[in-house]
């Protein structure tokens, strides 16, 4: 099972998905994409990333979540498979 609770000071909820050593969170919100940059650079400091994603969503999403990133130095790659 999991749990879910808020991030203090913000409409973001976050869910546990409790799987032992493969357990990871899930972060919900509204209009926080523009957000992703901060919110990752309290978890891990800039790197290479590759965000992997289908053509319907990249369409919807890739550039803002690259452009996010990469304006806090991450340096992004994004593959849409078909």
């Amino acid at each position: 099972m999991g749990y879910i609770s808020q991030y203090p000071d913000t409409d973001m909820n976050k869910i546990r998905v409790n799987l032992g050593e493969r357990s990871y969170q899930i972060t919900i919100g509204k209009n926080i994409l523009g957000q992703l940059g901060d919110f990752i650079t309290r978890l891990t400091k800039p790197c290479k990333t590759l965000i992997i994603t289908d053509r319907n969503v990249s369409i919807l999403y890739a550039d803002i979540v690259s452009k996010c990133l990469a304006g806090h130095k991450f340096d992004v790659k994004v593959v849409s498979m078909e």
